[in-house]
């Protein structure tokens, strides 16, 4: 490659109306290197052309992967597609799918990297604040049978404690009777520390 002087020597020279051989011969390049630049419009560095994406043998598939993982989104945790299942049910249901396991992973991998930065946000929690929810677990009765019964679960995320109570069902009583019972306790168990403000408006 010629120095950026050579070049503009080049550009003076052929504005003078010198050929390429007469140029040549004056700056001992060769013919073909001085025609090379004469032929240019300029001599700045061209732009490098971004990097297109090279086609993948998922593109076909990729509009079905994002509708399983948005389904997902309804079902419970452990109902939910791995990368694993997904190639498997492309395998078993979709003519002409030949793609490997690891490229479905690495595209699945990028999908919900994707949704948790569009997603998440950075959660800030004040003493007093509290979290309520209602939940579900299978517990042994007196009488050693297996049962299924809801739970009233008050969390209180800064100090990351929490207060449960069982109930047999799901209703606004019982969130009123769970949440009277709860702060009873609370306050039972912290005689000398009132209840924070926030904790009462839960």
């Amino acid at each position: 490659m010629l120095k950026m002087s050579q070049v503009e020597t080049i550009k003076d020279l052929q504005a003078k109306g010198l050929g390429p051989v007469a140029i040549a011969e004056r700056l001992n390049i060769t013919r073909k290197t001085v025609s090379k630049y004469m032929a240019e419009d300029g001599f700045q560095e061209k732009p490098k052309a971004p990097n297109a994406e090279l086609p993948s043998k998922l593109d076909p598939f990729k509009p079905l992967i994002q509708q399983w993982l948005e389904e997902d989104r309804k079902n419970r945790y452990k109902q939910r597609h791995t990368a694993m299942r997904i190639h498997k049910r492309l395998t078993a249901e979709c003519a002409g799918y030949d793609a490997s396991y690891p490229l479905v992973q690495r595209y699945v991998k990028s999908l919900r990297e994707h949704r948790y930065q569009e997603g998440t946000l950075e959660l800030d929690w004040r003493p007093g604040e509290a979290q309520v929810d209602f939940g579900e677990a299978d517990f042994y009765d007196a009488s050693g049978e297996k049962r299924m019964y809801k739970f009233l679960c008050v969390s209180f995320s800064y100090s990351n404690a929490g207060y449960v109570q069982l109930f047999g069902g799901e209703t606004a009583e019982c969130v009123a009777h769970g949440l009277q019972d709860l702060f009873h306790r609370i306050s039972f168990t912290c005689p000398n520390r009132p209840l924070p403000p926030a904790a009462t408006r839960v």
